[in-house]
């Protein structure tokens, strides 16, 4: 596969001989007080709000029928930056990739183990998380899940299955933040994220990383398309370690196809000013060593538990109490077995077993879709 396939094919947007709308603000009127900056974002609000009922009035029922949820029109307003022409456009083109790449069964493929349907894609998700190279730990202090990815470990060539696993592991992310965010509400945190506009931290660690596993080209623009096109908005800050001298050449590279906005929130995180800048955003006894993590109780991964024990608004490592709490704030319910195996002892349940040890509990999939 390149990296132009059929889902760069434009949807074709209500015919209108008129320009594109955009809603932007008056700044004609400079901030003066408290008051005048809280009006300016009531008026914001008031602008965001036409705007994704104009994007949502050009959906067909079909296509609101399969919204990743009810942020999904808000994410692309914002993304095309108020041009709703463009969003339109957009978001039509990422409801159809969302069914035609699958992405439903994705994120349910661990739900019933009895499923013999989606078997395949199980055994696909097993081979590609078996070294690590990609998965979701922990949060950082705002309590966005973390997606950590290692090109180093990378483990197989098939670049379809690694898009579908990368797919995994956004929607993993989302749902991740999602469920911590229904928590923190619930506890009564302030400052919490917006259902709808959860967004996750990415990882990326380059150790052991090298020329003989770098991605083809049209793998390496196929992921920017899927992150850029399909997830966003999802995007928090990005921090790379260890970056390779003939990373920089990389980035040289591809750095003109990456979105300005985004671009900005990657961080090159070396020597003691790298670890500083994460230490603000991340609790450093929580993540793993190579951050500069001083935690000594963290789990080496195991990607059989990842995939399944833990549910999928559960990140890897999580308490299982924790999880069970989230999934009882944003499902309402846990099955009584479920809450029986969430209560067992932390010693037992990283025991090493075999493969017919692992319960995976339903994972109520909380389906909050794009990055």
């Amino acid at each position: 596969m390149n990296a132009t396939h059929k889902y760069n094919e434009a949807v074709t947007a209500p015919s209108t001989t008129a320009a594109p709308v955009t809603f932007t603000r008056d700044a004609s009127s400079p901030i003066k007080t408290s008051n005048d900056a809280a009006h300016l974002r009531k008026v914001e609000s008031a602008e965001e709000a036409k705007g994704c009922q104009l994007i949502r009035a050009a959906l067909v029922p079909d296509e609101i029928a399969h919204l990743a949820d009810h942020g999904m029109v808000l994410r692309h307003y914002r993304a095309e930056k108020g041009n709703v022409d463009s969003a339109i456009t957009k978001i039509k083109n990422t409801i159809r990739w969302r069914r035609e790449f699958g992405v439903a069964d994705i994120v349910t493929c661990f739900d019933d183990l009895n499923d013999n349907s989606l078997k395949p894609l199980r055994d696909t998700f097993r081979e590609e998380a078996k070294t690590g190279k990609l998965y979701v730990r922990g949060h950082d202090r705002g309590g966005r899940a973390i997606q950590y990815m290692a090109p180093g470990r990378e483990n197989t060539r098939d670049e379809t299955n690694q898009m579908k696993f990368l797919v995994y592991t956004l929607e993993r992310a989302v749902a991740c933040t999602a469920a911590e965010q229904a928590r923190r509400r619930r506890v009564g945190i302030r400052h919490t994220i917006n259902p709808g506009e959860e967004k996750i931290c990415i990882i990326i660690n380059f150790d052991q990383w090298t020329l003989r596993k770098s991605p083809p080209m049209s793998t390496t623009l196929y992921t920017l398309e899927i992150l850029q096109k399909h997830y966003c908005e999802r995007l928090h800050r990005a921090y790379v370690f260890n970056p390779p001298k003939f990373f920089v050449y990389f980035w040289n590279l591809i750095h003109r196809f990456v979105d300005p906005v985004t671009k900005d929130k990657i961080q090159f995180c070396t020597g003691v000013e790298g670890l500083k800048r994460i230490e603000r955003d991340i609790d450093l006894g929580k993540v793993e060593n190579f951050v500069g993590g001083t935690g000594s109780s963290v789990l080496q991964f195991d990607s059989e538990k990842y995939l399944l024990k833990y549910p999928h608004s559960s990140t890897f490592g999580d308490d299982p109490l924790r999880w069970r709490q989230n999934m009882k704030e944003y499902v309402g319910n846990v099955d009584d077995e479920d809450a029986e195996k969430a209560e067992e002892k932390k010693e037992d349940e990283d025991r090493p077993g075999e493969r017919g040890s692992f319960r995976r509990c339903n994972s109520h999939s909380l389906f909050t879709g794009t990055f």
